[in-house]
């Protein structure tokens, strides 16, 4: 009842798909202060963590404490909304349990934000009639204009 035979005949072909072959390949994306941004193919529960790991870890500048999770909304309405996603924030420096086992699903973006505090030593060069031309580092709580290079401006 409600079934149909079909008969096979000579020379004709069956495919059985997978599930997975039926759909879009799931993946997870991670950019900003990781060594190496990129995507990567999505894992059931993968969390942040996991990410971090296959992205070979975080850059020295890091904010472990913000990392943003931006996840793809669906929905079954037909009309247009102005939010396309739904946006996470992550702190790996606290202990709190739901963030360090936030789990990730197919098609998230992880943004790791670079520490606010963080600053790589400034060069400046100095060049001419000077008696130690070349790259000096600017010393904190100086800046380009009033950086104190005695050595390097004195006339030769």
């Amino acid at each position: 009842a409600g079934k149909t035979e079909i008969h096979l005949q000579r020379e004709d072909k069956i495919h059985i798909y997978s599930l997975t072959a039926l759909r879009e390949n799931y993946s997870v994306t991670i950019n900003g202060e990781v060594n190496r941004p990129a995507s990567f193919v999505f894992a059931d529960n993968m969390r942040v963590q996991d990410l971090i790991l296959l992205a070979d870890g975080f850059k020295e500048g890091a904010s472990r404490s913000r990392i943003e999770v931006s996840r793809r909304l669906s929905s079954n309405s037909t009309s247009d909304t102005t939010a396309y996603s739904i946006i996470q924030t992550i702190d790996l420096g606290s202990a709190k349990v739901e963030d360090l086992n936030f789990v990730l699903q197919p098609f998230d973006i992880v943004s790791v934000r670079k520490s606010p505090t963080y600053r790589t030593q400034i060069s400046v060069s100095v060049e001419g009639e000077v008696l130690y031309p070349g790259n000096y580092k600017l010393v904190i709580g100086t800046n380009a204009r009033d950086a104190k290079l005695t050595s390097a401006f004195q006339v030769k």
